[in-house]
């Protein structure tokens, strides 16, 4: 199994997107909806992280519990998927959760069900896996 996180929208301020949990043939077995910082060159607490390939393995966190960590990411560290519903609640890591709506009042989408999605990765994936982070917005330079 593997992850794919495909980066569909940037609107300067966060971006939104879909991960997807791959089995080994292909079939994708799980989505979750995705939200992030925009990307503002790789530069720590403001940006999500560069198109490419890592290695996520489970990790507890001080802050937002047990979750996963995103391993060798260029010039960053501490880079995770979490829980959270707003673009406030990511540093520049990676929020899941299952829906997207308009709840914070600041007119930026928000993500729904996130600890009931992160609750349902950690169920699926118990191990170090893979993640490829591809975009369909050609906003990335990375590309």
């Amino acid at each position: 199994m593997y992850l794919e996180l495909v980066r569909l929208s940037d609107n300067g301020v966060q971006t939104t997107g879909i991960l997807k949990l791959i089995d080994c043939t292909g079939t994708v077995l799980h989505n979750f909806d995705t939200l992030e910082l925009s990307y503002k060159e790789n530069k720590p607490q403001i940006s999500c992280i560069p198109l490419g390939c890592y290695v996520v393995t489970p990790h507890v966190s001080f802050r937002h519990g047990r979750c996963y960590e995103v391993n060798n990411v260029c010039n960053r560290s501490n880079i995770l998927i979490h829980k959270g519903n707003f673009n406030s609640d990511t540093k520049g890591c990676i929020l899941i959760g299952r829906g997207m709506d308009y709840i914070s009042g600041d007119y930026q989408l928000d993500v729904l069900n996130s600890t009931i999605a992160l609750a349902s990765l950690r169920l699926l994936v118990k191990d170090t896996i893979a993640l490829s982070i591809t975009s369909k917005i050609g906003k990335y330079g990375h590309e």
